[in-house]
């Protein structure tokens, strides 16, 4: 059986070796799940939870395989135990085997039931006792099998009852549990044999024999990785060798006096334990050398060191007091930070949490500042202000050294309101009593009478009044929608007001729909209606020659609908021109996806068509699977060329999408189109939930038994995976699923 390391927990067991009572025929062992520890495994989603162990699937498993104990003979019973709640009311429920040398369960195992509660504090252990097959018992596992809610792992125990054999006596208890620490620890071996010498060695050769063995003489201090092998012995006989090894890591806590550069700490970081780096503090130097946020509410800064080598996140002042502004730390500053470090995705850092210990006022002086780039935007509306986004403002300071300020100046620029005629604009940037201008050409655009040259796509009634929806017209190239409560014919005067390349028009919502929503960047308008318009409710007369639909009005110019590549288009005398309009989406058939899927806060669902498309708003995913892993990469133009299979994700039930004439190929896909047949060596996923009832797992997984063929809806896609024939989903996320 494989086993699967939980993600972001390393266990430290914490052995409490008790209840051997006067005869010596029971042993207990006792582990906390809440710290770290490598000598457990699982397999399970344990994004949500990062301490203790939780699990959000059905097939989460929790197993140790080395223990020793289990090996005692003449075992009668064995009582294993798990400390678990489930977060929520619905029941969930967990069963308990033992498992065998290769951790293949022992039978049936014993169902039983966690504990609901809100609290981790409230967990209670659930108990299974096994009385059969132990001969055979190498450990134990824990499995959800019924899954309701989250459930929680705190801790993990067992009781060992059997009988000794004539002259048997029990080895040594240790106090201290197997594992791995960072500070010297202190071991104590004890004995319930009357009478009874405890010999122990320390270079792993066996105290009954060893001319190394020595007699316990009480606590041992363990400050290095070291093997112990202990035993009892009374007159006539020796216990069972017991061992444990303690591995030892040099513990990384400092001074202040030894304060670590930033160097050296990227270095412990990447040598470190988590659970150390999380366990022990440190004290770090550097200079900083950016200050890039206030948090007004915690009172902490958020700033880099040594030219943007490690940040210090959300940190507090001297003595861990709130920092009263941004202005409280200062570019060139020698600071010494003391707290927790690691690595966060790419960036080393100090966790928060973290404080000064000491501050000193940087010693060199700010010669000026410079302002550079170019304005993101320098065609403005009338009347507007402009913007200085896309500027940057670089401190230089007396050392040679500089910093990007930009977030922390203060601009002026005049004039302060653009109106028709000005060409030029003089922004002003002030940083710490230091200033620097600069000059740009701007266009101030005044709104211009635009003809309509397009027809109505949709009318409705509201309150009484007769309104319509949506219409294009051209402009400049730029395809636009008007919005009006009279009818719109060609030729007719708007005003258009915003920036061509980016218009916003007025929207309203009818029957919880928004009537008109805008795509920016030149792209068409998309309108939806609020209810479903036929064709009889348009004002046109329609004719049908079987592929298309064409209709004809003298006032509104031509519409025409191709049902073999649908979409609106229109032409004619009165339009001037051919121009292709956004296809009704209620309409046309097929050009408002519903995505059934949902992982609670957002909608899935998987797309094919025979014609290439562009989506309105979902994202469109390629999907792949790297190293067991299932990898959604963004298609940013949201367009699918056809007879290629997408993974849409949308905040909405619905996503609409148009016609378009070419779409590029979308590459790294594993997803097919529902109109390709399966074939070849792969294994085949739906997408779909871990848990239907429960909707909670949403992911790919096979759509037959062994990942076989199935049949596919139409217009739907499936995911085919290489060399993953034992695999029988992935999650969505990303979490490495592995189930076999």
């Amino acid at each position: 059986m494989k086993q699967f390391t939980l993600k972001s927990l390393l266990l430290v067991l914490t052995i409490l070796m008790g209840g051997v009572n006067a005869w010596g025929e029971e042993v207990t062992k006792s582990w906390d799940l809440t710290a770290a520890s490598a000598d457990w495994v699982g397999s399970g989603n344990v994004t949500y939870f990062t301490q203790p162990y939780g699990f959000k699937k059905v097939d989460g498993t929790l197993m140790n395989k080395s223990i020793d104990d289990f090996n005692i003979a003449n075992k009668t019973s064995i009582k294993v135990g798990f400390k678990c709640l489930q977060n929520g009311a619905t029941t969930s429920k967990l069963t308990i085997f033992l498992v065998d040398v290769n951790g293949n369960k022992i039978g049936n195992g014993v169902e039983v039931t966690p504990v609901n509660a809100n609290s981790a504090a409230k967990t209670t252990y659930q108990y299974a006792t096994f009385s059969t097959d132990l001969e055979n018992a190498s450990g134990f596992m824990m499995q959800v099998t019924t899954f309701g809610k989250n459930i929680l792992v705190n801790g993990a125990e067992y009781t060992i009852n059997y009988e000794l054999s004539e002259g048997e006596i029990l080895p040594p208890t240790f106090s201290l549990a197997e594992g791995t620490y960072w500070k010297e620890q202190t071991l104590e071996l004890t004995t319930t044999v009357e009478g009874g010498t405890i010999l122990y060695t320390t270079d792993k050769s066996d105290p009954t024999t060893s001319k190394t063995a020595k007699e316990y003489p009480g606590p041992i201090q363990i400050s290095e990785t070291t093997t112990v092998m202990a035993c009892v012995k009374d007159a006539d006989n020796f216990s069972d060798v017991a061992k444990r090894t303690y591995t030892i890591f040099r513990s990384i806590a400092n001074t202040q006096q030894t304060a670590y550069t930033t160097a050296k700490a990227i270095e412990l970081i990447d040598t470190t334990s988590a659970a150390q780096l999380a366990g022990e503090k440190v004290y770090v130097k550097g200079v900083v050398s950016k200050v890039e946020s206030y948090n007004s509410t915690y009172g902490s800064i958020t700033y880099w060191l040594d030219d943007g080598a490690f940040e210090v996140y959300s940190g507090k002042g001297l003595d861990n007091a709130n920092f009263k502004s941004k202005d409280d730390i200062k570019f060139g500053a020698e600071v010494i930070v003391y707290g927790n470090i690691k690595k966060f995705n790419s960036t080393y850092e100090f966790d928060k949490n973290n404080y000064l210990v000491s501050y000193v006022e940087p010693n060199i002086e700010l010669n000026f500042i410079e302002v550079s780039g170019t304005p993101n935007t320098t065609a403005y509306e009338e009347n507007a202000s402009f913007s200085c986004s896309g500027l940057v403002v670089t401190a230089n300071y007396s050392d040679g050294s500089t910093q990007d300020v930009t977030g922390n100046v203060t601009w002026s620029v005049d004039p302060e309101t653009l109106i028709a005629g000005t060409t030029q604009v003089t922004v002003t940037a002030t940083y710490e009593g230091k200033s620097d201008s600069k000059t740009f050409d701007v266009t101030v655009i005044i709104p211009q009478p635009v003809e309509a040259n397009s027809i109505i796509v949709a009318e409705y009634e509201k309150d009484g009044v007769t309104k319509h929806a949506a219409m294009t017209t051209k402009l400049n190239d730029k395809s636009l929608y008007l919005y009006s409560t009279e009818i719109i014919k060609a030729g007719d005067k708007y005003i258009v007001t915003g920036e061509i390349n980016d218009i916003l028009f007025r929207t309203e919502t009818i029957d919880g729909k928004t009537t008109i929503q805008n795509i920016a960047d030149g792209k068409y308008l998309q309108a939806t209606a609020a209810k479903n318009i036929s064709f009889t409710d348009l004002p046109y007369s329609w004719t049908n020659d079987g592929e298309k639909l064409t209709a004809a009005n003298s006032d509104y110019g031509t519409l025409q609908y191709n049902t073999s590549a649908p979409r609106f288009t229109t032409y004619g005398s009165k339009v001037g021109q051919y121009a292709t309009i956004v296809d009704m989406s209620n309409v046309v058939s097929g050009a408002v996806l519903t995505l059934l899927a949902t992982d609670g806060t957002a909608n899935y669902a998987t797309f094919s068509s025979d014609s290439d498309v562009e989506f309105v708003d979902a994202t469109v995913y390629a999907v792949n699977v790297v190293n067991g892993v299932l990898q959604l990469n963004e298609v940013t133009s949201k367009q699918v060329p056809a007879g290629t299979g997408v993974l849409l994700q949308s905040e909405n039930e619905t996503a609409p999408y148009f016609y378009i004439d070419e779409a590029a190929t979308i590459g790294n896909n594993l997803l097919k189109p529902a109109s390709e047949e399966m074939s070849g060596s792969y294994t085949f996923y739906k997408l779909a939930y871990d848990d239907y009832a429960a909707q909670t797992g949403l992911g790919f997984y096979w759509g037959k038994d062994d990942g076989g063929k199935f049949t596919v809806k139409a217009g739907t896609a499936y995911l085919a995976v290489p060399n993953a024939a034992s695999v029988k989903g992935f999650l969505l996320d990303g979490t490495p699923t592995a189930i076999e």
